[in-house]
């Protein structure tokens, strides 16, 4: 008696990445860890969970429905999940209520990378301030930012 194995083809291996689109985003990394450590900072995600069992029962569930539907800002560097906490709620660990509505706005055109990076860069709409430094304190400007970008997109 023989098997027959079917076999799955091959993963497609990394992106190739040009030095010139490597330094872009070690550019990049720099801004969001620079930007995000002045807003609450940014941690991986194990030291998140290890934040969140003090907080709910059930950190692995919580963090991976915020990761895979997106209401949660992180973005991967160096084979790590990064999530910035400036958009949790002091104490609870609970992303902001205004967050939803912001991420809204700008998933659909995004990666995860570039999504994180739109909440470290200076904005225009916001006095060149970051929307990471303003959602807790004026949550509609971050929204109307999001919105401005949004519209510029799609017209």
């Amino acid at each position: 008696m023989s098997l027959a194995l079917n076999f799955a083809p091959p993963a497609p291996g990394p992106e190739l990445v040009s030095p010139a689109q490597l330094r872009l985003r070690e550019g990049q990394y720099a801004l969001m860890h620079d930007s995000f450590g002045l807003h609450g900072g940014l941690v991986g995600s194990g030291s998140f969970l290890n934040l969140l069992k003090g907080v709910c029962s059930q950190p692995i569930s919580r963090l991976a429905r915020g990761i895979v539907d997106r209401t949660l800002v992180n973005f991967s560097w160096q084979g790590e999940i990064l999530i910035p906490l400036f958009q949790f709620s002091e104490g609870s660990l609970a992303p902001r209520t205004e967050l939803g509505d912001v991420l809204a706005e700008l998933r659909d055109d995004r990666d995860d990378w570039e999504l994180a990076h739109w909440f470290a860069l200076p904005h225009p709409c916001l006095a060149e301030r970051p929307p990471a430094a303003l959602l807790a304190s004026q949550p509609a400007c971050v929204l109307n930012a999001a919105r401005v970008d949004r519209f510029i997109t799609h017209g």
